[in-house]
């Protein structure tokens, strides 16, 4: 089985020793996704903030593996407040497909960096995920893409830009 590492700098970074997602056997499989703005690196105040940017970043993550929200096939949203739900499904229910994935819900769950919100996911994108061909030079600075060791794709900045090697910021599925 190969095992391909996902990231994107359009969602925060793992913070301990997972990847951001996995493409293996055709499915992509997202960590649990935080409501953390990417940019500054802090969690916006309250449930609704929170469920949106965690959505967003999962739609980043998801394009970042060639696959999207339309290609979702199972949820689990953890959340810290039961009395959170009926915000949370509204919200959700404007970023699914009809039909929408399968999905649970675990409610009292406590979240590390007193988070309110985490999504995990998977996905069945066409063509089994990631693409296997460089994309062209795009207007970041990016201009090639190789597999590394660890599976992972990794794409190296030209001479305008740092190469930050392996399975750092840089690893991308894209």
């Amino acid at each position: 089985m190969i095992r391909q590492a996902v990231s994107t700098d359009n969602a925060p970074p793992a913070i301990g020793p997972y990847s951001q997602a996995i493409v293996a056997n055709g499915f992509v499989f997202c960590s649990g996704t935080a409501g953390i703005d990417p940019a500054t690196g802090v969690a916006p105040d309250g449930i609704e903030e929170q469920t949106e940017q965690a959505l967003r970043n999962l739609d980043a993550i998801l394009t970042a593996a060639g696959a999207s929200m339309a290609t979702l096939v199972k949820t689990t949203i953890f959340y810290a407040n039961v009395d959170d739900f009926a915000s949370i499904n509204a919200i959700y229910a404007r970023y699914m497909p009809d039909p929408p994935p399968a999905r649970s819900a675990p409610a009292n769950v406590n979240l590390p960096r007193n988070l309110l919100i985490s999504i995990d996911a998977i996905a069945s994108p066409p063509n089994d995920g990631c693409r296997t061909s460089p994309p062209k030079p795009a207007e970041d600075g990016w201009l090639s893409v190789r597999t590394v060791p660890t599976g992972a794709f990794h794409r190296e900045r030209g001479a305008s830009g740092s190469d930050l090697g392996g399975r750092g910021g840089s690893s991308r599925c894209t």
